[in-house]
């Protein structure tokens, strides 16, 4: 049953909108389909399952899904389910969020729209958006790679620019991926033998400290959970991160066979754990989080080494997705990077401009205040090299 009576009408396409509760088994199953061929980064956001997921645990922000058909035979040839939501422009100082202009948004669930790459496809559906409500400041897409068909037509669409301004926040950054190797033999290969050394005295110097052998869990199942948890308080991670969902949300996350999450531990000392969710075969890893007392023994690599052998041994994917960010530990035989965005479309007003206008000038005279001081550090450090001890 449609939601909303508008049904867009191009020359090669039709639009429509639903609740996502509303579709019919049959137009679920083309979904389905359709999903699970996806090849974007993002796909496991675009299946029924996680949007259905999403409307268990936030009845606040409902999902939508726009459905594009093809006029010549009538089938559904994309589907874009989108969340209303809202979008942060955050003020911070350090790694501390301090508030921020709030808008209200609808955000592209898997970012990259899983549509016909044309640009015809593209206005229908980004156009049957924009006409979902009126009071929608943003449209959110929160990883859009720079060479990507969708960054193309955003950037040239005719559409586009007369509707939106584009805001990429942060501008584009570095996503590391890895590609898994096909066995623990041929991953140690790749390394050189200093290297083989090094990570496997980082592993024995710990357990030397610790007296006892490391052990690492894999966490995707409700009866698993209590081992998250247990390390999410003995690390002391505030629940305010944005990773961190309720014991409900994980467990939902679990039964729906989203979640992924590992933790390393020592005898019963809880060393650091990593949260991570399965997109098909990508592992796509939020965040580490360690103990920081034992960052000398490089802690973190030693979390990464051993999730990756497990990765490696397991079978299951063949790519680990980073997301923003560039890891401590980068391997060159393994690593990948790529450059994504956060892309916001800000519809135009005036009210709109002044908001989007202010906060890119907060932004540059963050980022000109943060370099001044950074090269100021440097100075200092290079001046008390070059000044000679006292006798």
């Amino acid at each position: 049953m449609l939601q909303y009576s508008d049904i867009s009408a191009g020359r090669g396409y039709d639009v429509s909108v639903h609740y996502q509760h509303s579709l019919s088994f049959s137009l679920k199953d083309q979904w389905n389909r359709l999903a699970d061929a996806c090849a974007n980064p993002g796909a496991v956001y675009q299946s029924p399952s996680y949007s259905e997921y999403l409307t268990r645990i936030s009845s606040d922000h409902r999902v939508d899904l726009v459905v594009i058909y093809n006029k010549q035979d009538g089938q559904a040839s994309g589907f874009v389910p989108v969340q209303h939501a809202y979008a942060l422009l955050p003020w911070s100082a350090r790694a501390t969020r301090l508030g921020g202009i709030k808008l209200k948004s609808i955000n592209l669930l898997g970012s990259e729209p899983n549509i016909p790459e044309t640009f015809e496809a593209f206005d229908e559906v980004f156009s049957s958006i924009f006409d979902l409500d009126s009071a929608t400041q943003v449209i959110n897409m929160e990883s859009i790679p720079a060479d990507s068909f969708t960054w193309q037509y955003l950037t040239t669409s005719d559409y586009i620019s007369t509707h939106y301004f584009i805001y990429v926040m942060h501008g584009f950054r570095d996503c590391h991926t890895v590609n898994i190797p096909a066995s623990l033999e041929s991953y140690h290969a790749s390394l050189t033998r200093k290297k083989r050394y090094n990570l496997g005295r980082q592993k024995r110097s710990l357990e030397a400290t610790l007296g006892q052998e490391l052990s690492l869990f894999r966490i995707d199942k409700v009866a698993d959970l209590h081992h998250l948890f247990s390390a999410i308080r003995e690390l002391k991670v505030p629940a305010s991160h944005d990773s961190i969902l309720s014991e409900s949300e994980f467990a939902l996350a679990c039964e729906y066979g989203f979640a992924l999450c590992y933790v390393l531990k020592c005898g019963s000392k809880i060393l650091g754990f990593a949260l991570g969710t399965k997109s098909k075969a990508t592992y796509r890893i939020h965040r580490f989080y360690y103990d920081k007392s034992f960052v000398k023994y490089s802690l973190g690599t030693t979390l990464w080494q051993e999730i990756l052998r497990d990765l490696i041994t397991c079978r299951c994917f063949v790519k680990v997705d980073m997301g923003f960010g560039a890891p401590t530990y980068q391997y060159n035989a393994t690593n990948e990077v790529e450059k994504r965005g956060n892309v916001l479309l800000v519809r135009r007003s005036y009210l709109n401009f002044g908001l989007l206008k202010f906060y890119q000038i907060y932004s540059s005279i963050k980022s000109r205040v943060k370099h001044t001081v950074k090269s100021a550090a440097q100075s200092t450090r290079k001046r008390m090299r070059r000044t000679p001890s006292p006798v």
